[in-house]
């Protein structure tokens, strides 16, 4: 063998090397190892009472925005919850909060017309200029 194997993908068939295989295996660990990290991060939030501040310097500190973006993402935040994350002077801070009432309530839709028969003034002589605000046709597309 030549160190390569034929993996399908749809309809075409692509040849990858041992080298991405353990590529993928990589991500594999680095996927369980998020999962971890989020967990841990998860009971640390509760037993904090929903704050918390980390404090320091250097490149750990900095991850700390990325990492509060990826447990937004991940979709384990309660849904009547909400994360923050902000520089503070001890840190950063991290606020696990509740989201207010007036944002959680379901809104009445509102009847629209499809279609403007009374446009304003200011609309209608827009549409009547030859080239609006100066622009060429090009350009207002």
């Amino acid at each position: 063998m030549d160190g390569t194997t034929a993996i399908r993908v749809g309809l075409r068939h692509r040849r990858t090397s041992l080298t991405d295989k353990t590529r993928l295996k990589d991500s594999a660990s680095r996927r369980k190892t998020f999962a971890a990290a989020l967990q841990q991060f998860e009971e640390q939030m509760n037993a904090a009472g929903g704050r918390i501040v980390k404090s320091g310097s250097g490149p750990g500190l900095e991850k700390w925005p990325s990492r509060v973006a990826a447990a937004r993402r991940s979709g384990r935040i309660p849904e009547t919850k909400e994360l923050y994350g902000n520089w503070c002077r001890d840190g950063y801070e991290i606020k696990l909060v509740d989201i207010p009432a007036w944002r959680l309530t379901v809104l009445d839709p509102v009847p629209v017309p499809s279609r403007l028969t009374r446009p304003h003034t200011v609309i209608r002589a827009m549409q009547n200029e030859r080239q609006p605000l100066g622009l060429t046709t090009s350009l207002e597309r």
